[in-house]
Protein backbone atom coordinates (compact mmCIF):
# COMPACT_ATOMS: atom_id res chain seq x y z
CA UNK A 1 0.00 0.00 0.00
CA UNK A 2 2.85 2.38 0.85
CA UNK A 3 4.43 1.78 -2.56
CA UNK A 4 1.16 2.65 -4.25
CA UNK A 5 0.88 5.88 -2.25
CA UNK A 6 4.51 6.75 -3.03
CA UNK A 7 3.92 6.08 -6.71
CA UNK A 8 0.80 8.26 -6.81
CA UNK A 9 2.50 11.09 -4.93
CA UNK A 10 5.52 10.95 -7.20
CA UNK A 11 3.33 10.95 -10.32
CA UNK A 12 1.33 13.93 -9.04
CA UNK A 13 4.50 15.81 -8.12
CA UNK A 14 5.93 15.20 -11.60
CA UNK A 15 2.68 16.47 -13.12
CA UNK A 16 2.85 19.66 -11.03
CA UNK A 17 6.49 20.23 -11.98
CA UNK A 18 5.76 19.72 -15.68
CA UNK A 19 2.75 22.03 -15.52
CA UNK A 20 4.75 24.80 -13.83
CA UNK A 21 7.65 24.35 -16.25
CA UNK A 22 5.25 24.69 -19.18
CA UNK A 23 3.78 27.90 -17.73
CA UNK A 24 7.28 29.32 -17.21
CA UNK A 25 8.33 28.48 -20.77
CA UNK A 26 5.21 30.03 -22.25
CA UNK A 27 5.76 33.25 -20.29
CA UNK A 28 9.43 33.57 -21.32
CA UNK A 29 9.64 36.28 -23.99
CA UNK A 30 13.10 35.25 -25.23
CA UNK A 31 11.92 31.65 -25.65
CA UNK A 32 8.83 32.81 -27.53
CA UNK A 33 10.90 34.99 -29.88
CA UNK A 34 13.42 32.21 -30.51
CA UNK A 35 10.61 29.77 -31.27
CA UNK A 36 9.02 32.24 -33.68
CA UNK A 37 12.38 32.84 -35.39
CA UNK A 38 12.99 29.11 -35.62
CA UNK A 39 9.61 28.55 -37.25
CA UNK A 40 10.22 31.33 -39.77
CA UNK A 41 13.63 29.93 -40.70
CA UNK A 42 12.22 26.44 -41.06
CA UNK A 43 9.49 27.72 -43.38
CA UNK A 44 12.08 29.56 -45.49
CA UNK A 45 14.20 26.41 -45.66
CA UNK A 46 11.23 24.28 -46.69
CA UNK A 47 10.33 26.83 -49.39
CA UNK A 48 13.77 26.56 -51.04
CA UNK A 49 13.83 24.84 -54.42
CA UNK A 50 16.10 21.93 -53.47
CA UNK A 51 16.31 18.42 -54.77
CA UNK A 52 15.75 15.52 -52.40
CA UNK A 53 19.48 14.78 -52.39
CA UNK A 54 20.40 18.42 -51.63
CA UNK A 55 17.92 18.50 -48.76
CA UNK A 56 19.31 15.22 -47.37
CA UNK A 57 22.87 16.60 -47.43
CA UNK A 58 21.81 19.77 -45.63
CA UNK A 59 19.77 17.82 -43.06
CA UNK A 60 22.73 15.50 -42.39
CA UNK A 61 25.01 18.49 -41.93
CA UNK A 62 22.58 20.16 -39.55
CA UNK A 63 22.17 16.93 -37.58
CA UNK A 64 25.92 16.42 -37.25
CA UNK A 65 26.43 20.06 -36.23
CA UNK A 66 23.74 19.68 -33.59
CA UNK A 67 25.41 16.56 -32.17
CA UNK A 68 28.81 18.25 -32.05
CA UNK A 69 27.37 21.31 -30.28
CA UNK A 70 25.54 19.07 -27.80
CA UNK A 71 28.75 17.26 -26.89
CA UNK A 72 30.70 20.44 -26.18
Amino acid sequence: MNKLIEHLLKRELNYIIDENKEKLILSDEVYKKDTKDENELENKYLALDLSKQQRMIINDYIGKSFIICSIR
